[in-house]
């Protein structure tokens, strides 16, 4: 029997299986170190013969269907719709086809982007799609997940945010961790399209029973290449030890860390786990080293945090 990925079906449905998943039974793994492959990123020239998963998408967002059409001149395509499958812009409907197998047989360069020919496994059809920036919206590799699961289901880890999102009644609230709190991890599932975009979700819950996801990449697959950075893809978003194990912050500084304030006098390691990767580095005569944020530019001279100053207009 052909694989369809839980996720498929109305919101309501990934919520009532995201509640299925923190109620299962968990197979508890040693903490022990251990280890893993590094994550297996798959350029787009490598893509056909490669396996993808069309992700669930909320019917807020489905008017127009998928980014997935039924012939490859996508929406300038005259063929007759075929209303069982396709909008009348010949874009995929929402519904049916989420958590489908999707197959890539072949790409076709189209200027600086690709189209891609995918082959649904259940369906037995094949649909198209135009990259936007090298990227295919709505679809998600299916290696990434299964290599996730082996990785982390069962084990702790700890929000490199500080927070983790639940589902409650249909919405999303924010749920405040600790970066020292320990997450257990009961499943991991392919989230929704087209928030958040990071399209696996790790269902974690804390050591005092709150529930919620954790949304990362966990290979550079499909990801646009402005978003890459060195390290593994999720250093963003978690830690797979506990962080007062790797870095001598005292008590003091983690109070201020938690509450994700930065202070004069502050290390490059605090900053950074404080506000998270900076939008970019700078360096300036007299000034130095210049790590800018949204509308901040934090100054550092060879130790630690010496200035702050506020950036006007947008530090992206």
């Amino acid at each position: 029997m052909e694989k369809q990925w839980a996720g498929a079906g109305s919101s309501a449905t990934v919520l009532f299986l995201m509640l299925l998943a923190y109620s299962a039974p968990l197979k508890h793994h040693s903490e022990s170190a251990q280890t893993f492959s590094a994550p297996q990123t798959i350029e787009i020239d490598a893509w056909p013969g490669q396996w993808f998963v069309l992700l669930e998408k909320p019917a807020l967002y489905c008017s127009y269907g998928y980014e997935l059409y039924t012939c490859p001149q996508l929406d300038a395509c005259h063929d007759a719709v075929d209303t069982a499958v396709a909008t009348k812009y010949h874009r995929v409907m929402c519904g049916k086809f989420a958590g489908h197998r999707l197959k890539a047989l072949s790409i076709e360069q189209r200027g600086k982007e690709w189209l891609v020919t995918f082959e649904d496994s259940l369906a037995g059809k094949k649909f198209y799609a135009k990259t936007a920036e090298g990227v295919c919206h709505e679809v998600a590799f299916e290696n990434d997940r299964d290599a996730a699961l082996k990785r982390w289901q069962g084990r702790i880890v700890f929000s490199a945010r500080g927070f983790i999102t639940s589902f409650q009644n249909g919405k999303a609230l924010t749920i405040k961790v600790r970066l020292q709190d320990s997450l257990r991890v009961s499943d991991v599932r392919f989230g929704l399209t087209p928030l958040p975009t990071k399209p696996l979700w790790l269902m974690v819950e804390t050591s005092g029973g709150e529930k919620g996801t954790i949304p990362l990449y966990y290979s550079w697959t499909n990801v646009k290449k402005e978003l890459r950075h060195d390290g593994n893809p999720w250093d963003d978003d978690l830690f797979e030890n506990n962080p007062e194990n790797i870095y001598k912050v005292d008590t003091a500084a983690w109070n201020i860390i938690n509450e994700h304030h930065v202070r004069v006098g502050m290390t490059r390691d605090e900053i950074r786990l404080s506000w998270g990767r900076p939008y970019r580095k700078k360096t300036e005569t007299y000034k130095g080293e210049c790590w800018v944020y949204e509308k901040q530019c934090l100054y550092f001279d060879d130790k630690e945090l010496t200035a702050i100053e506020e950036i006007r207009g947008n530090a992206k």
